[in-house]
Parts: structure tokens; sequence; C-alpha cells
């Protein structure tokens, strides 16, 4: 069942790759959204099946990744991140930037689990629940989540400006 959230998060993907695509060209953009969309993709994987924390109902979604990952989740990760890398860009401020892609999850959350777009379940201390059924880890993940994808995109930003030969260099002198 392909239901509002899919599509809003599958379109906004696909809207802020094209805006990445023009600003930034192809090589960039493929980094920029892959990175984390695959790394989203993994941590999604892991904590799914090693702990347990969570699941998807098979009704709620139409299309899906391997490994019970529907697109929508992916795509939410990528377009979080690069949210955060505009804010943190536009506003020349990184704790913004980790805010305001941390803050995608927050508003989300309860509307997703109220739809049952997806479903907490405790089993962990962590996973105790603090704010519309999500768990506490959730509030350690994504601001964690989004500070190491502004971390990752602020070195390839400085790759890009800079040419990898002055950059190596500059650390091989410091």
């Amino acid at each position: 069942m392909f239901n509002f959230f899919e599509g809003v998060a599958i379109a906004s993907c696909a809207v802020a790759m094209a805006h990445s695509y023009v600003a930034r060209g192809p090589r960039r953009t493929a980094l920029l959204f892959g990175l984390p969309f695959f790394i989203g993709w993994f941590m999604e994987a892991i904590y799914m099946w090693s702990l347990r924390g969570y699941f998807y109902p098979a009704n709620s979604y139409a299309l899906w990744l391997p490994g019970e990952l529907p697109l929508a989740i992916a795509c939410g990760w990528a377009v979080a991140s690069y949210a955060g890398l505009l804010t943190m860009q536009r506003f020349q401020s990184f704790k913004l930037g980790i805010v305001v892609g941390a803050g995608v999850d927050i508003l989300l959350e309860p509307l997703a689990l109220y739809f049952n777009l997806w479903v907490w379940t405790a089993t962990n201390p962590l996973q105790q629940e603090i704010y519309f059924g999500a768990p506490l880890i959730n509030f350690f993940v994504w601001p964690a989540f989004i500070c190491g994808m502004l971390l990752i995109f602020s070195r390839l930003e400085k790759f890009q400006a800079y040419g990898s030969w002055q950059v190596l260099n500059s650390h091989a002198s410091s």
C-alpha cells in the first residue's frame, strides 16, 4: 500500500537531489545522497535485526529495500542530512545544521506512530518511551547520525573546494 508519507519522502528526496545536482553537480550529489542513504539503511538493518528495536508494518509501505526497510525511510535519512547541510552552510552553524537535520525525526515521530508507519518494541532499557511512544535511544541516534554526516560533508566540501593535493599537503605540514 503506497501511503502519503512514502510519497512525500520519495518526492522530497527527488527534489533535494535535483537541487543538489544543479548546485553541486552529479558526483557530489551522488555522495551527498548515497552516503546517508546507504549508511542509514545499514544502521536500520543492524538495529532492527540485532536489537529488535522496531519494525515497519508490512502493509504500511509499497516500496521496499532488501532487509525489510522501506525505500521512504532511507530517503528520509538522505533528505534530513541534506537539510542539515544546507542549514549549516546558509547560517554558518554546525549546531543548527544538526538541530534541523535531527528535527525532521522529532516532527515525524508522532505522526509516524499515529499512522502506524513504524512500531517501537520495548526490548532494552534504552527503549523507554519518552516522546509519543519513541524511545530515548532515538534522540541519541538521529543527532549523532546527522552530526556524522555533516562532518563527512564538510570534509567533502573542503576536498572539492581545494582539490585533494592541497588538502593532503595542509595536513602534512600541520
